[in-house]
């Protein structure tokens, strides 16, 4: 990904501004990739350190310790899959205008607390690291808007994560959360939502104070059930439970106006609920499950394109085929 990113970068840039001698093309683009001769080469980067904005880092192990020599840096970015960047220097903290931190992965173990001084970041994107906790001081992010830490080793997320005010989009997906934060409802800006494959068993009350919350991924966890305040998320447009322990859904999804999509893959359910039918579903997916027969409800939705509810034992599934045709959905059975 990194890689295809890092080429993509080298044809639109077609310029590397370090060893620009021309100041107007440094103030035009304002944008250095810097590799591993940073080490011996200072200078170089810094010529034009009063217009940089924005920093690109390949084949190189380590971001400058002089890194704060940048007084106007936005974006700072690892864009190489070679990149095994292991630490954030003391420096960075000066960066004190720094507005996306996105670091894919490299090979960052920790978090150090002084992130929470950039008081302007907009976006984190720690990916594919190793970190296994979040400093306390994260909480000061008010203007974070989007953060991506998936694929990391966190067990817990800081008390103060619910301060984040600004948050819209949040992905920690693959870790090892046993539970979300007990005040995530307190995140009222949250849009999209993505915890799949982690050991979540259960959601707190406060998640159904999501108001905003449009989309909502849980997929690979040890939910076993899901509470009749769903109600509650009304701008919700998609939510994905499967691979979970979901014996029932409760017919209060039935008051969600904007749901179009349900994933309900993998896991324990025998029926759906007959008040499915004021729902606007475009597209349901119930593989996997334990139907025995066809949940009829389903042919009383007029807005439904897709059914797919293939590893059930359902008796004579092809006789619908027909049926569903030619309502124009598409039937995987």
């Amino acid at each position: 990904m990194k890689k295809l990113l890092f080429l993509f970068l080298l044809i639109f840039v077609g310029i590397s501004i370090a060893s620009c001698q021309d100041k107007e093309k440094a103030k035009k683009y304002r944008l250095i990739f810097v590799n591993d001769d940073w080490k011996t080469n200072k200078e170089k980067y810094l010529e034009n350190k009063d217009y940089v904005k924005t920093i690109y880092l390949y084949k190189t192990d380590s971001i400058p310790i002089w890194i704060n020599e940048f007084k106007n840096l936005n974006v700072i970015s690892s864009v190489d899959d070679s990149n095994q960047i292991s630490y954030f220097p003391e420096g960075l903290e000066k960066c004190i205008d720094l507005q996306e931190l996105i670091f894919i992965g490299d090979n960052l173990s920790e978090i150090p607390s002084f992130i929470g001084n950039l008081s302007k970041l907009d976006t984190i994107l720690l990916s594919e690291n190793k970190i296994k906790e979040i400093p306390e001081s994260f909480g000061n992010l008010k203007k974070l808007s989007r953060l991506d830490i998936s694929n990391n080793k966190l067990s817990r997320l800081p008390k103060s994560f619910s301060q984040l005010e600004s948050l819209q989009v949040f992905q920690i997906s693959k870790n090892e959360l046993t539970a979300l934060p007990k005040d995530i409802g307190r995140l009222k800006k949250l849009t999209f939502l993505q915890a799949n494959d982690n050991n979540i068993s259960e959601l707190p009350e406060s998640f159904y104070e999501l108001e905003n919350l449009k989309t909502f991924e849980i997929l690979n966890n040890n939910i076993s059930e899901i509470s009749p305040k769903i109600k509650n998320l009304k701008s919700l447009d998609a939510i994905s439970l499967g691979g979970n322990k979901l014996s029932n859904i409760p017919k209060e999804i039935s008051e969600l106006p904007n749901l179009t999509f349900v994933n309900l893959n993998n896991n324990r359910l025998t029926r759906l609920p007959d008040e499915l039918i004021n729902v606007k579903l475009e597209e349901i997916r119930i593989d996997n499950n334990q139907f025995t027969e066809f949940p009829e409800v389903l042919l009383k939705i007029p807005t439904l394109t897709k059914i797919s509810i293939k590893g059930n034992k359902i008796k004579n599934p092809e006789k619908y085929e027909k049926l569903l045709t030619e309502r124009g959905i598409e039937y995987i059975y």
